[in-house]
């Protein structure tokens, strides 16, 4: 995992939830560069006690996945709180994806709350992106 990212409204706070590029092992081994080929929702207050080694004080957190399609890697990757949300995972995950077969760039945007459902958006880019670009979301202050 790497590239964490929360939601900034709740920075300085007890988070509920944390989100991270997942890599890619054999992608990365086999091009000799990072590639992530999915993003994780960590939920901090939900302990995985199935897991946990006897005798350590250890207690991996439950994870949920949105994976990519084969051969399709992410890249900077934020979170986008929700208008009015109340909960902290009211919100959108932004993504830049690239699928290696189609030499293909995209954006996906996942709902946070149904992360492994399909994304709700799926926006073509007229093109690449390279790896290692990193996103950040800045809203619009109201006008009048």
């Amino acid at each position: 995992m790497d590239f964490p990212f929360i939601n900034e409204d709740v920075t300085g706070l007890k988070h509920k939830y944390g989100y991270t590029q997942v890599i890619d092992s054999l992608a990365s081994s086999i091009s000799g560069i990072c590639k992530y080929g999915s993003v994780a929702k960590l939920h901090f207050n939900e302990e995985m006690s199935a897991f946990s080694k006897e005798g350590s004080n250890e207690q991996p957190v439950k994870a949920e996945y949105h994976k990519f399609p084969e051969n399709t890697f992410c890249t900077g990757s934020t979170f986008v709180p929700k208008q009015g949300g109340v909960e902290e995972d009211d919100g959108l995950i932004i993504t830049f994806v690239h699928n290696e077969e189609r030499n293909v760039s995209q954006v996906y945007i996942i709902d946070a709350k149904k992360f492994e459902s399909d994304p709700i958006a799926i926006l073509t880019l007229p093109q690449r992106v390279p790896y290692g670009h990193h996103g950040v979301f800045v809203s619009m202050p109201n006008q009048a």
